[in-house]
């Protein structure tokens, strides 16, 4: 298939859809099981749903890397019902996550130092507001 510059990773139905719908028109088809909006014209874009839960998230992945070889991926989605302060459509990039899943949430608060996952960000812009 045809390269793509961005590939972007949906974890719901409905953030599918949101994405998809937003952006130019695009051809829907099923790759491997899974459905795949690409941009049939304009900016060039694959999206793809690919279901709840880190494993389907990296299979979805690796199969845009493996089909469309993206200059760039996101992960598209809820972040976790962010508050109030980033209003729906915000671009919300995280200087860490944590793994939450993995353990009983009761147990979480004594391990999670140790679930936690981060990465240097670029500086933005010296307007940039930091919301959380």
């Amino acid at each position: 298939m045809k390269e793509r510059e961005v590939a972007i990773v949906c974890a719901t139905a409905s953030e599918y859809r949101l994405v998809r719908d937003a952006l130019p028109p695009s051809a829907e088809r099923t790759l491997r099981g899974r459905t795949v909006a690409v941009s049939s014209s304009g900016p060039s874009f694959a999206v793809v749903h690919a279901m709840p839960a880190k494993a389907h998230c990296a299979a979805a992945t690796q199969l845009m890397v493996d089909t469309f070889s993206p200059r760039l991926i996101l992960a598209a989605g809820a972040a976790g019902s962010l508050d109030d302060a980033a209003p729906l459509g915000s671009l919300v990039c995280s200087e860490g996550c944590y793994e939450v899943d993995i353990l009983p949430l009761e147990e979480f608060s004594r391990h999670a130092g140790e679930l936690t996952s981060r990465t240097a960000a670029a500086p933005g812009p010296a307007s940039r507001r930091r919301v959380l």
